[in-house]
């Protein structure tokens, strides 16, 4: 469940909507606060900005203490990432993320510091990574490229994503290069398949077939299994050209309360997502608890005993419902993105929709109608976020 940097497009749940806050209503969710390791005690703990889902604090209580803190400006959009390390019993700021937004609301750009030397009294965190982020014309993260430095001479990495007609991935490539000779030196590329269901089904990982070449080939695969009602059971990955179920080198059986849809259900959502955020959007219940294992150091296969076994703990919050209480990015919807042009709300994906609401950040319904084509007016809404509630799925944007 560690924090890693990761360009991957992060896929989180929220609570659908209930009611306008117009209506006066409350909604009551629960909110994931606490996994804890079964077997070891160690744990993280999520700290909310009030009875949002915006994250303020993740504290680690492990061998290493961490905090990782979260800085909002007044659209809500996340702007830092500050990752803190406890050293001789003091929190010490060892790096942190910055994030610019373009005018539709998405991270264009991220710049990581580090601090080499945080407990120092005069020591500065110094640019490290910067990244950059290109979406195409329906909103969609189409590729990212890292550099080292703020010039832009040379790559470190780059991604491309190519999505299927639904909004969903298709294909993810990774490619790195030697920053003295600008050769490429790995490639890492992805071809998803999904269910019926839409839900994704198997990541294929394709990687070069020996040292020597880039000529890329079959290495592994991830697979996804669903319980008779759509939950995620367990993921798994095995390795070699054949995806044999009987060599697994990783896997995770998830379990959960079927008492609780996943509607009703916080999940922290952060600009760097931990590994756990793509499973939160194929549940349809509550998560409760997490096996993990790992490979044998002698086989090389996932043993019969859980490496990890996380157990996940909630509080009960109430608020009115409003836009916290919208899916803002639904895996597989028919609605690809929104985007603003010149007062017009351009909806990817979609011929129209029905039941099209508009929702500002302070929960108020400000554009309501029956059925709707894929341009709609917005020159009348002022500047700011808005959510986009249809019938075809939901989106956010920046007017």
């Amino acid at each position: 469940m560690k924090l890693f940097i990761t360009s991957a497009l992060a896929i989180a749940a929220a609570a659908p909507v209930v009611a306008s806050a117009q209506d006066n209503a409350m909604v009551t969710l629960e909110r994931l606060e606490r996994v804890v390791d079964s077997e070891y005690g160690e744990y993280y703990d999520f700290v909310y900005e009030d009875d949002s889902d915006r994250v303020k604090e993740i504290n680690e209580f492990f061998t290493m203490r961490t905090r990782i803190g979260y800085g909002y400006d007044d659209k809500g959009l996340c702007t830092r990432e500050a990752l803190y390390q406890e050293i001789d019993g003091k929190y010490y700021e060892v790096c942190y993320y910055d994030y610019i937004y373009d005018d539709n609301g998405r991270i264009s750009k991220v710049a990581l510091y580090n601090n080499l030397k945080p407990t120092l009294p005069d020591s500065k965190a110094e640019l490290s990574i910067t990244e950059y982020r290109v979406y195409n014309d329906k909103g969609q993260l189409e590729s990212t490229e890292t550099y080292w430095d703020e010039a832009k001479l040379v790559p470190y990495a780059k991604q491309q994503f190519v999505y299927n007609e639904d909004g969903s991935m298709a294909e993810e490539t990774e490619t790195q290069y030697d920053m003295a000779t600008s050769a490429v030196v790995y490639i890492n590329h992805k071809i998803y398949t999904y269910n019926e269901q839409g839900k994704v089904q198997t990541v294929c990982v394709e990687t070069p077939e020996s040292d020597t070449s880039l000529n890329l080939a079959v290495s592994g695969w991830i697979n996804y299994v669903y319980s008779a009602d759509g939950n995620l059971q367990e993921r798994y990955r095995t390795s070699g050209r054949t995806n044999n179920p009987e060599y697994k080198v990783e896997r995770a059986v998830f379990m959960v309360d079927e008492s609780v849809p996943a509607s009703s259900v916080i999940y922290p959502k952060t600009p760097q997502p931990y590994r756990e955020s793509d499973d939160y959007a194929l549940l349809v219940n509550q998560l409760v608890a997490l096996d993990d294992y790992k490979a044998d150091d002698d086989t090389g296969l996932a043993g019969a005993i859980p490496f990890f076994s996380w157990e996940y703990y909630y509080d009960v919050i109430q608020r009115p419902a409003g836009v916290e209480d919208i899916v803002t990015n639904t895996f597989g919807s028919r609605l690809a993105g929104a985007t603003v042009d010149g007062g017009v709300l351009r909806l990817h994906g979609v011929t129209g929709v029905n039941d099209l609401r508009i929702v500002d950040l302070n929960g108020r319904v400000v554009k309501t109608a029956a059925s709707a084509g894929n341009k709609i007016n917005v020159a009348d809404l002022a500047s700011g976020v808005y959510v986009l509630s249809t019938s075809a799925g939901n989106a956010k944007f920046v007017r």
